[in-house]
């Protein structure tokens, strides 16, 4: 996730403060950063890389909170067919 927002960054004259917000847990958020966060996506939908990274790590972390191993191990599956199904170079 760092790798992509790192290229998609630098490609950009404008270099927004987006880090923090961006590995930041979905669950710790607060409204105006979510506010930010969909305007980061909004500005940057040229990178769709940018949100399909966002949306993999909460899936990752949303596995890791699962109570269930085999609730998790379907979870991780699906995860991993969405990754393999991605065009993209770096998911």
């Amino acid at each position: 996730m760092e790798e992509i927002r790192r290229i998609i960054f630098s490609s950009t004259k404008r270099q927004p403060r987006v880090k923090r917000i961006i590995l930041k847990g979905k669950e710790k958020i607060s409204s105006i950063e979510e506010l930010k966060l969909k305007q980061i996506f909004e500005t940057f939908s040229d990178f769709p890389d940018l949100k399909a990274s966002y949306i993999i790590k909460e899936r990752i972390r949303k596995m890791y909170q699962m109570n269930s191993i085999e609730a998790a191990r379907e979870y991780l599956k699906i995860t991993i067919l969405l990754l393999e199904e991605s065009n993209s170079y770096y998911l």
